[in-house]
């Protein structure tokens, strides 16, 4: 994965941040709530930078080496972005079909991600897969359980992110 790639994926964080400045500014009414509503998102934007910043170094680290492990490895941090992008339009905005819309992005990332991974990988991202499948049933219902689905959904994407930094690293 080339830099371009890697700067353009910094930049779809960094994107999603500002959108969640702005409707957690829009729902607060411009008050001071805002920051209370950013808060409870860093934590997880945090770790999707930082898992960003551990695939670059990978890629400067071992080169072409291991170029499949790590090019699926971006797929999954591309995919927890967008659904952390739906959660926060969820939470934020109440906009379920923003929140589709990155489902569907997420979906097409964990496919991506399954073509260079290794066979027990490939049954984890089938897993997270099939996640994006049940959360879409609930975003498409406007349920109030979305949250709790994506929440669960993003645990269990970094858990697979981990977890192929441990198979890459054997």
């Amino acid at each position: 994965m080339n830099s371009k790639a890697l700067t353009i994926l910094t930049l779809i964080i960094a994107i999603v941040a500002l959108i969640v400045g702005i409707a957690a500014f829009n729902k607060a009414g411009g008050q001071a709530d805002i920051r209370q509503a950013i808060e409870s998102f860093k934590s997880e934007i945090k770790t999707t930078v930082t898992d960003l910043r551990e695939v670059r170094g990978e890629v400067g680290a071992k080169g072409a080496e291991n170029i499949a492990e790590i090019k699926t490895k971006l797929e999954l941090v591309e995919a927890k972005a967008h659904l952390l992008a739906a959660k926060m339009y969820i939470a934020l905005d109440n906009n379920y079909d923003k929140a589709a819309s990155e489902l569907e992005k997420a979906a097409d990332n964990f496919e991506n991600a399954r073509a260079g991974a290794s066979q027990v990988t490939k049954e984890k991202i089938k897993g997270l897969k099939s996640g994006v499948t049940e959360a879409k049933q609930y975003v498409g219902d406007k349920s109030a359980q979305a949250i709790d689905k994506l929440t669960e959904l993003l645990k269990k994407t970094e858990e697979a992110v981990d977890s192929l930094g441990e198979e890459t690293s054997k």
